[in-house]
């Protein structure tokens, strides 16, 4: 396919109406070309940042996870694989692993994928595959052990004199993950048949580290390096972070190592836990895909597409200090769990809230704008449910 013109082409692919967040804002230029491929009633296909929209044609009454790449292919963008521009950005772990699972010509894999080879890919959305992976690399990570069976993990669970965090090798944002602080007391027959094989590994007491990154063809080319803050829930998203420069190289060092293994190219989130008995920086999670912190890039003086242009010899990172509060995940826990001092804090305009948000981009901010007024009307709804009396039928049969 012959080019015509010298403008960078961006491909962002998802199944699911809205995963991208502000990357089309922040990645807008005059030399930029974005094209989204989604379902057809996407509503960031409406964004004045996309320039081309091809929509995925499927039935609603067919597994879409089953029909991912069908439909892909159905679309005719892999007829000359150059048409899938030059950068692409998968949106998803699951459609990650459907992709590399597919029988796609390795030249057009090599382009969605962003992972070149199979250390790479076998992390796409495996935590027993990232902890072998450390392990070979000598990368520091929790104590950590994989239990293929329920029997397998009564064993390690009766050895252990630690607390454990215990995971499903799939899953992201907090799901399949519990903590068992005294083992010998914790249910194994809780843990679902579905979540093994299992990662166990030993609760660390410390300060989660979170890492927005970018590898270039293997190299890491750049990352944000903050500290969490608050989070949804538990084991949820952050919703405040603290961005610090690095205080050593020990982040860039274990990054750059896996990515150079893995030959890793595109965007990912990484997440650390720094011990506090040794102050040693241990890595647990490695996502290859975007996140909401992206979005923030730019803005902390690391820009994702100034980077894929013109790769760096040495990694560029955030500097100074500066919190940040997102919009609108941050009042939105503010408001389930009435923090008063979150509240406050936006509505006081405190640097890293308002001044903060990219805001450019109309549909998202429709989106952003629906998802906060339904957290206190959620919460409104429940206090409500709750304060129903039992139906007289109810109470009748409670009597007799």
């Amino acid at each position: 396919m012959t080019r015509t013109d010298d403008r960078l082409r961006v491909t962002f692919i998802s199944h699911w109406k809205m995963r991208f967040s502000r990357l089309p804002e922040i990645f807008s230029a005059a030399d930029v070309h974005l094209t989204l491929i989604a379902q057809p009633d996407s509503e960031i296909a409406a964004s004045p940042f996309i320039h081309h929209f091809i929509p995925l044609t499927y039935s609603r009454a067919t597994d879409q996870d089953a029909s991912f790449v069908n439909d892909l292919i159905a679309t005719g963008i892999f007829s000359e694989p150059e048409k899938l521009g030059d950068w692409v950005i998968v949106a998803d772990d699951k459609e990650l692993q459907l992709l590399a699972r597919s029988n796609l010509p390795d030249e057009v894999l090599a382009r969605l994928l962003p992972a070149r080879n199979q250390l790479g890919r076998s992390l796409f959305d495996s935590k027993g595959a990232l902890a072998r992976a450390l392990a070979q690399l000598n990368i520091p990570q929790p104590q950590t052990q994989i239990a293929a069976s329920r029997g397998e993990l009564k064993k390690i669970v009766n050895a252990s004199d630690t607390g454990l965090v215990i995971k499903a090798d799939s899953g992201h944002g907090g799901t399949g993950v519990v903590l068992a602080p005294i083992p010998q007391d914790f249910d194994l027959g809780a843990i679902p048949s579905e979540w093994f094989p299992i990662v166990v590994q030993e609760f660390i007491d410390g300060d989660v580290c979170a890492v927005e990154a970018q590898f270039i063809n293997g190299q890491l080319a750049g990352y944000l390096y903050s500290t969490v803050l608050e989070t949804s829930s538990l084991f949820g998203g952050s919703t405040d972070r603290l961005f610090t420069a690095p205080p050593d190289d020990q982040v860039e060092q274990a990054l750059a190592t896996l990515g150079n293994a893995g030959a890793l190219h595109g965007l990912a989130n990484c997440s650390f836990i720094k011990d506090n008995r040794t102050g040693t920086l241990l890595l647990f999670e490695v996502d290859l895909r975007p996140n909401v912190w992206h979005q923030f890039g730019p803005k902390l003086g690391v820009d994702w597409i100034s980077l894929f242009k013109n790769p760096p010899v040495h990694a560029v990172h955030n500097e100074g200090t500066q919190r940040v509060a997102h919009y609108p995940r941050s009042l939105t826990r503010a408001i389930r769990q009435l923090d008063f001092a979150t509240l406050w804090m936006w509505l006081s305009r405190a640097p890293g809230t308002w001044d903060m948000r990219n805001n450019k981009d109309p549909v998202i901010n429709r989106a952003e704008f629906h998802s906060l007024y339904r957290a206190p009307l959620q919460r409104i709804l429940k206090k409500s449910l709750t304060a129903i009396p039992i139906p007289f039928s109810e109470n009748r049969d409670r009597k007799s």
